[in-house]
């Protein structure tokens, strides 16, 4: 279960556009995988891989 605390951390996060994940992309995998648990698998990926480009971009900002 997600603690009341990390909604509240979430919900206070923007994501730039350029990192963020369209409907398009998750789309594109909900036709690509028939298993719900390798979409949703697909779906942390890509977040996941989103945000270590969001965080790389920080890090060469902050040089």
């Amino acid at each position: 279960m997600i603690t009341k605390n990390a909604i509240e951390k979430a919900e206070g996060v923007e994501v730039p556009s350029r990192f963020s994940i369209s409907v398009s992309q998750i789309t594109e995998l909900h036709h690509h995988y028939s298993d719900s648990l390798r979409f949703g698998n697909a779906l942390f990926r890509l977040g996941y891989m989103q945000g270590m480009k969001a965080a790389q971009a920080e890090m060469r900002k902050g040089k």
